[in-house]
């Protein structure tokens, strides 16, 4: 009622509803029968065929419509992953990459690769690496350089890409430019068998690469090793070794080195002497500077002698105005006698603290009087060892009166120097107090060590447990390891130093690789060519790190890899100076022959990769003259020492690989260089073959499209000096040319071999002519090949004169075909098939011409039509030899004419 709807519309009112608003909506809407607007059709339709046609299309718009759906959906998460991405990693990969950083090494990494197993330096993943990106053999390929360690690259750097730059790998163009020019000068010295001075060389140019942190590091890591490898010559030189070669001076001794051998602890004392020499005078070096800056407190006086310098070092540590501020420093005539002292053995200055100390022998007497005489026996011993009895003297002295040092209750340096020149108590090697850096702590090792030889007995004068070797040293700083030595990764460098002077050359190269890769490499060589790198056999190749483990437990390199990973991003654009770094490899031939034989695979895979055959392997004029290659320059370098043997060895090599391989330009000019004539016109009739038998009749083209062949899916390039042309029957013209025009060449060639290609030659030239239209020419140069019989009879003269020998040359040529070369035979169809077509074309023409009585025309149809009976009474002879559907279409074509 109307109570009832005034009611109502307060109701709806209230809430915000206009009910008369509603009210005329509904009214206005239409519920009559359904229609399909868009397909106009109704709803309620009878007709079955529109309505299936209806669903038919709603089902064909709901597919697309869903693909859409999906494709948007899919975007959406690549958006969303895009925005997600760690940008600050991305931005220090970055700066990595082009070098604004240094790469970091997780230190857990780094402690793990420095204490290396027998089955490899890290157990991270590693990614598949091919940087002999050709066609290595599958017995070496894999082996040489099959995968990068992922501690030698930045981290999260993963190898998705057969060819990884130079700047992902750390390698820097600018070391690159100052490395490069000395390996070439060594390889030059090389070949002159002369001596280079390689550690000296790189120490003089090292020293203007920059000034920043990690230069300063290199440099100094590259004088350690340089002043360690001049100590280690001279020494050998007065062992009697004077006028050996420095190359490899040390190569037998070090590579299998035995404990009680009197050669290879000589060599480790001259490492040792070495390294000490270069904290010595870096630390005396430190002590004028000091001086320099405070020279007021310095008070250095009198003549500037090096005992002065180091007595006013001790003025600026401990002495303030006139008086000497540390407690428990003993005093002797108004100096610390201890501390300087210690200072001078610090700085290497054992004669100038021996005379020290007999200047003040008296006033030794009252406390330390047997001192002046270890001081004196020590400063004059050759080896540094006291005598038996003064060297139990002093250990029993220092038992009684310093085993027990505490700080702060007597003077620590005199526990240090005793400990040092008496080498007393070894099982506690700590000298506290007064060895505040890394670089004084491995000085004070060093100095503790001796080597011993079973063979001299030297053994026998110190018990076991007072035996230190420079061995002992590097299993003590392995087990510190990198993390010890480098907080935060902030002080790279010091670890490669303290590895270098631990005679660890092939750990430091390894280590030097992770953080300076560029410099890393080049310890490698310089270590290599003196001898003092151990490099892996064929058998570890197959190792995924480049630091492994002899079964000795000795380290070792894996110098080929190495050398590949180095060269595999410029060996393409400058493949003379990828031959010299690859030719380093056969430096250790002298003790790992089959080193000569990894360098060797890895030229051949150099070859095949960059394909500059002509500057690798040089060319032959059309004189005959050979021009030299890089490789037949530089053949002493790979211990080749003739042409015969380094043909044999890289190029003939080589060419049989891409025969196999089917790469046939590739093939024919190795073959061509390597002389092997015979192969090449082979090689030529093979590829002349194929190609008349891959291209179709009237396609326009002999060869048969862009794509090439003897490369399947890649465009054809022949890289020959002798024939720059992309098509195979040019170049087959051309060398057939250029080996006719030397005798000694065409005897080289067998006939057969010879015959096939002139007749495979004059059949390109038929299919050229009839592509061309040029019929009566195609069938002139089929007649001149002499494959076809289709002369007329006419033409055909038999022995005793008649003309009917051309059923007798027909039965001739069908039994010749057996003996006729594969090239030729495969093709004998298409060859047919040309032949009727041409004759086809020439009767025709004629047929058509205006003057229909010339007699001339009824000749020519006449012999057209005998040379086609010809060819198919051939063709009928040899038809089981042909496909069965070719046959029948050359019936048809018969017919035709």
């Amino acid at each position: 009622d109307s109570t009832a709807e005034t009611r109502a519309h307060y109701l709806f009112a209230s809430n915000g509803i206009n009910a008369e608003q509603i009210k005329h909506a509904l009214a206005e809407v239409d519920i009559r029968p359904g229609f399909d607007i868009q397909l106009g059709l109704d709803v309620h339709s009878d007709n079955l065929e529109m309505f299936l046609q209806s669903h038919r299309d709603e089902n064909i718009l709901s597919a697309i419509q869903d693909n859409i759906r999906q494709s948007t959906h899919r975007f959406d998460q690549s958006v969303a992953q895009s925005l997600s991405i760690d940008w600050d990693a991305q931005l220090q990969a970055i700066f990595r990459q082009f070098g604004l950083i240094p790469p970091s090494a997780d230190s857990a990494s780094v402690n793990e690769e420095m204490n290396v197993t027998s089955s490899g330096a890290s157990s991270s993943p590693i990614a598949n690496r091919q940087p002999w990106s050709s066609s290595f053999s599958d017995h070496t390929k894999q082996k040489l350089i099959k995968k990068s360690d992922s501690s030698l690259t930045p981290k999260n750097q993963a190898w998705s890409k057969p060819s990884i730059g130079r700047l992902a790998l750390g390698y820097s163009m600018n070391a690159t430019a100052y490395s490069q020019p000395l390996v070439l000068e060594l390889n030059a010295s090389r070949l002159n068998n002369t001596d280079y001075p390689l550690a000296h060389r790189i120490s003089e140019t090292i020293r203007s690469i920059g000034t920043d942190q990690k230069s300063l590091q290199i440099s100094e890591a590259w004088q350690i090793f340089y002043t360690m490898i001049t100590h280690a010559l001279s020494d050998s030189d007065a062992d009697g070794a004077r006028g050996t070669p420095e190359c490899r001076r040390f190569a037998k001794i070090y590579a299998n080195p035995k404990d009680n051998s009197v050669q290879i602890a000589s060599l480790r004392s001259s490492l040792v002497a070495g390294a000490l020499h270069y904290l010595e005078k870096q630390f005396f070096a430190l002590i004028e500077s000091q001086i320099a800056k405070q020279r007021a407190q310095a008070q250095l006086g009198g003549l500037p002698k090096p005992i002065n310098k180091i007595k006013a070092y001790v003025n600026i540590l401990f002495k303030r105005g006139d008086m000497w501020v540390v407690p428990h420093l003993e005093i002797i005539n108004d100096i610390p006698i201890w501390a300087i002292i210690f200072y001078l053995l610090r700085s290497g200055m054992i004669t100038e603290a021996m005379e020290l100390t007999l200047e003040n022998e008296f006033a030794f007497q009252k406390t330390d009087r047997s001192f002046p005489s270890y001081m004196k026996a020590y400063a004059t011993s050759s080896d540094r060892r006291l005598p038996r009895v003064l060297n139990e003297r002093l250990r029993s002295e220092f038992k009684q009166n310093l085993r027990f040092y505490k700080e702060g209750t007597s003077d620590p340096y005199k526990y240090a120097v005793y400990k040092l020149v008496g080498r007393a108590d070894l099982s506690n090697k700590n000298i506290p107090d007064v060895l505040p850096t890394a670089e004084d702590w491995i000085w004070s090792h060093l100095m503790l060590t001796r080597e011993v030889s079973h063979n001299t007995g030297m053994s026998m004068e110190e018990p076991l447990h007072e035996q230190y070797s420079l061995t002992d040293l590097q299993t003590t700083l392995l087990q510190f390891g990198a993390r010890h030595f480098s907080a935060n990764g902030q002080n790279n460098g010091l670890y490669l130093h303290l590895l270098l002077l631990t005679g660890q050359f092939e750990r430091a190269a390894y280590y030097a690789h992770q953080q300076y890769p560029d410099d890393g490499v080049h310890f490698s060589i310089a270590s290599y060519y003196y001898g003092l790198l151990r490099v892996s056999g064929i058998e570890q190749l197959s190792s995924e790190d480049i630091l492994t483990l002899t079964p000795e437990d000795l380290p070792q390199i894996s110098f080929a890899r190495l050398m590949g990973l180095y060269t595999q991003d410029f060996r393409i654009e400058d493949p003379e100076m990828a031959v010299d770094y690859i030719s380093l490899i056969c430096l250790g031939g002298d003790v790992w022959p089959e080193q000569q034989n990894i360098a060797h695979e890895a030229i051949r895979e150099l070859v095949l990769d960059t394909r500059a055959f002509a500057a690798l392997l040089g060319d032959v004029q059309a004189s005959g003259i050979r021009d030299p290659g890089i490789l037949e320059r530089k053949m002493k370098l790979f211990n080749i020492d003739d042409e015969e043997q380094f043909l044999l060895t890289i190029t003939e090599q080589a060419a049989t690989r891409t025969d196999e391989e089917g790469r046939y330009s590739d093939a024919i000019l190795l073959y061509h260089l390597s002389e092997d004539y015979d192969s090449v016109v082979s090689l030529l009739n093979r590829l002349l073959g194929d190609l008349l038998a891959s291209s179709e009749l009237r396609s326009g083209s002999l060869i048969g499209g862009a794509n090439g062949y003897g490369e399947p899916g890649h465009d054809m390039q022949l890289p020959m000096s002798i024939a720059a042309s992309v098509n195979p029957g040019t170049l087959a013209r051309d060398i057939m040319d250029l080996y006719e025009t030397n005798k000694e060449i065409m005897s080289a060639v067998q006939a057969h071999t010879r015959d096939t290609c002139n007749m495979l030659l004059k059949i390109v030239s038929a299919r050229e002519n009839f592509e061309a239209g040029k019929y009566t020419q195609c069938i002139a140069d089929m007649d001149s090949a002499n494959l076809v019989p289709m002369l007329p009879m006419s033409g055909i003269v038999t022995r005793s004169g008649g003309g009917n020998g051309a059923i007798n040359l027909v039965r001739k040529r069908a039994q010749q075909f057996g003996s006729l070369n594969e090239a030729i035979t495969r093709n004998i169809p298409m060859i047919l098939r040309m032949c009727m077509e041409a004759l086809i074309e020439i009767k025709n023409a004629v047929s058509d011409t205006e003057f229909g009585k010339d007699p001339t025309r009824h000749k020519v149809i006449a012999e057209v039509q005998e040379r086609a009976k010809n060819c198919m009474i051939y063709a009928g002879m040899i038809q089981y030899r042909m496909p069965q559907e070719s046959y029948s279409y050359l019936t048809k074509l018969e017919n035709a004419i």
